[in-house]
């Protein structure tokens, strides 16, 4: 399929309704949140203990 017959990216992944998009689009998507997407209460509640930590430890010489 040819770049010319796609249409133009959305402006946010989200729609009005807070769904996602879906489908093959020309171009850049100007903001991109997933924060907005809707979450069931145990999502919202282990969302904390999910959040990526990273500690460095460092090497004394």
């Amino acid at each position: 399929m040819p770049a010319t017959a796609l249409p133009p990216a959305p402006a946010s992944l989200l729609d009005a309704h807070g769904q996602p998009r879906h489908g093959r689009y020309q171009g850049c998507i100007a903001r991109h949140d997933w924060q907005t997407l809707p979450m069931t209460r145990w999502q919202g509640l282990l969302r904390p203990l999910r959040h990526k930590r990273w500690a460095i430890p460092g090497a004394g010489a």
